[in-house]
């Protein structure tokens, strides 16, 4: 039996090889043509639109994240050392409205559902983000 399945591996290759050889037969070439004066295009990354707008936010606004990741805390991080800006996230509660999702202030009875998330306020770059110790 190892002789019918050896016979068999070896015809099976070489029927692969002469596959290939009838469609691949065209050979490589190892020169190009050079060109000068070409634009070079621009580049594909950035593209993309954010996720959340921290490079749109001026100082003293804030937007909210229902249900935000787990990672959210270092995105936030991220975007703030990559635009050069201090970011604040603090846990918050929301209800729902008729003008759509209101943030819930401390000592307030929410009306109707609640929700929870994570609010993230954009601050003055030379804010003092902790009390100092005593």
């Amino acid at each position: 039996m190892p002789g019918v399945l050896y016979y068999l591996r070896s015809r099976l290759a070489a029927a692969a090889k002469r596959f290939f050889l009838k469609f691949y037969k065209h050979e490589v070439s190892m020169t190009y043509d050079l060109s000068s004066g070409v634009a070079i295009p621009t580049p594909a990354r950035g593209s993309r639109p954010s996720k959340y707008p921290f490079a749109t936010m001026a100082v003293g606004e804030m937007f909210c994240v229902v249900d935000a990741p787990k990672a959210f805390a270092g995105q936030v991080s991220a975007a703030g050392r990559r635009l050069g800006r201090k970011f604040v996230t603090r846990r918050v509660t929301l209800t729902d409205s008729p003008n759509g999702l209101v943030l819930v202030q401390d000592g307030e009875t929410p009306t109707g559902p609640t929700y929870t998330g994570v609010g993230v306020w954009r601050v003055a770059d030379d804010a003092v983000l902790r009390k100092p110790k005593q």
